[in-house]
């Protein structure tokens, strides 16, 4: 396809009296032959002119719609009308025209005008669809939750749940570190336990799975903690939009859900407890 090949086809409408084709035709030739520069000097210079005398031939209708649209498509001959098109002037050839209304491929309401060159036709198209029935509430029975409840109220419980999940793994890549280290250092004692002999050298490895150790009983308890506490968030913070209010009092307030995170902390241990209403 060339800017030649593409004028001497408008000029096939043309003349077959598709002059609103020619235009579309005349209008692309002209912009290709722009990007192409000096191979299509003449395309540049004529399409242009042909496209304005032929815009001085067509016809033009505008139409508009009455009554209730919710289903139905408008066809203006072969060609759906989209939505833009509706109250404006649409360039036609000059003859005869159809308008349909088309519902689930059958076509529900037609009417046939004729336009003359340089003539305008307003024409209203009478539309009657039915009203659109709303999607059956497909919830089980019992049930007042609504579809598509907001999430993001659950997010601290991901967050809080998915620091857990990846303290908890922590803990075992330290716990298998431990075990590596300390494995180390008796494969090369001797003795029966506990009074066998070490060597000197594997200190070092032994404090350090030392450390390993407490580091990962600390992340063990910080990891089930947050996990736990994902949990409980999870339910605390579930989305309310649809869920029926329950009553604690005998004025019908809605019962509320809290939770609280509170440190314990004593010369024996260190933890954190939930108190938490449902």
């Amino acid at each position: 396809m060339t800017p030649q090949v593409r004028f001497h086809i408008a000029l096939c409408h043309e003349n077959m009296g598709r002059l609103v084709d020619a235009i579309n035709g005349f209008e692309l030739a002209t912009q290709e032959a722009q990007n192409v520069g000096d191979k299509a000097r003449d395309v540049a210079k004529n399409a242009p002119l042909r496209a304005a005398a032929l815009r001085e031939r067509v016809g033009h209708v505008t139409l508009t719609l009455s009554g209730r649209r919710t289903v139905s498509q408008i066809w203006l001959d072969n060609s759906p009308v989209s939505e833009a098109m509706f109250g404006s002037e649409i360039p036609v050839d000059p003859g005869e025209h159809t308008v349909q209304v088309r519902r689930d491929d059958e076509v529900v309401w037609r009417k046939s005008f004729n336009v003359e060159a340089k003539q305008h036709e307003a024409l209203e198209v009478a539309v009657d669809d039915p009203e659109v029935a709303p999607p059956p509430d497909e919830s089980p029975p019992g049930s007042n939750t609504v579809v598509g409840e907001d999430e993001s109220k659950r997010i601290p419980a991901y967050i809080v749940g998915g620091v857990g999940v990846v303290a908890l793994a922590t803990a075992g890549v330290l716990w298998g570190l431990r075990e590596s280290g300390l494995a180390a250092v008796e494969a090369n004692c001797q003795g029966p336990n506990p009074f066998q002999k070490c060597r000197r050298e594997d200190s070092g490895t032994f404090e350090q799975a030392f450390r390993y150790d407490i580091a990962s009983k600390v992340t063990l308890g910080v990891g089930a903690a947050a996990l736990t506490t994902g949990v409980v968030l999870f339910f605390v913070l579930a989305p309310d939009a649809g869920v029926a209010a329950q009553t604690d009092d005998d004025d019908g307030e809605p019962a509320s859900a809290s939770v609280t995170i509170l440190p314990l902390l004593s010369p024996n241990y260190a933890g954190i407890g939930l108190q938490g209403t449902f």
